[in-house]
């Protein structure tokens, strides 16, 4: 019984033995399926990183830094805002106590300040009444009407009445010895065009320094706009402001009534 035993033991593990050696000789058809599924899903993801880093290869050289999308990119044109004409600067400081040039009272070196006037006035009411019938009584003989639009003092806006006005047109003699340079070059190409200088700024600059002048604009200016009926305001909020205004009729009244020229 147990010789049998043995025996049968013996085939079983000689048939096990065949078995695996024919399984290694002949793998399943199913790992041969999965093993080329793989590969081409490989490939296909290869190629798609394979495009997408072309295309985004692409984008950087279109829109690069070395591109006119990118930080090199062109200046900025210069030009410039031409004037009505001359003009001139408003403001509070410079023009020393308007009490004691208006109306004549002791001179007070604090009244150069704004908020020393606006406290004044605020606590003296007679003083304040006599102050703004003497700038309306002023303000009718300037014979200003309508609006005027008053630019705050910036600056850009002082460069308007500084710089020379670009671009500079070429005169027409100019134009003709340019002409008459192209023919004798027989094709060839011109010489390059000698730059121009900027001509000087044909505007001058002024301040108005007359008390009445100034405290009548800056009293009557409401959001940039002077318009002749409004009624004068002295409070800090509208003094402790500054203007330039191009204007004509602000600019010759200003001339008339007391201002310098400055440079801005």
């Amino acid at each position: 019984m147990s010789n049998n035993q043995n025996q049968n033991n013996n085939n079983a593990n000689q048939n096990n033995q065949t078995q695996n050696q024919q399984n290694n000789a002949n793998p399943p058809q199913n790992n041969q399926s999965n093993g080329l599924l793989n590969r081409v899903n490989n490939q296909n993801t290869n190629n798609q990183t394979q495009q997408n880093t072309n295309n985004n290869n692409n984008l950087r050289s279109r829109f690069g830094n070395n591109s006119r999308f990118g930080n090199n990119q062109p200046q900025k044109p210069t030009w410039t805002i031409t004037p009505l004409g001359d003009g001139v600067r408003i403001a509070y400081q410079g023009i020393g106590d308007p009490l004691f040039r208006i109306l004549g009272t002791p001179l007070d070196t604090s009244l150069t300040q704004i908020e020393s006037l606006a406290e004044k006035l605020a606590n003296d009411d007679d003083l304040r009444q006599d102050l703004i019938d003497k700038l309306d009584e002023a303000w009718d003989t300037y014979n200003i009407s309508g609006a005027i639009i008053m630019h705050p003092v910036r600056k850009n806006i002082q460069e308007a009445f500084t710089m020379g006005v670009m671009p500079v047109a070429q005169t027409n003699e100019q134009n003709t010895n340019n002409n008459n340079s192209n023919n004798n070059n027989n094709g060839a190409l011109p010489p390059p065009r000698s730059l121009q200088p900027v001509p000087p700024s044909p505007y001058t600059a002024y301040r108005a320094v007359d008390a009445m002048f100034v405290l009548n604009i800056l009293g009557r200016i409401r959001g940039n706009v002077l318009v002749d009926e409004t009624p004068i305001a002295l409070e800090a909020g509208f003094l402790n402001q500054a203007y330039i205004c191009d204007d004509p009729r602000v600019v010759e009244m200003a001339i008339a009534t007391g201002a310098i020229e400055e440079s801005w």
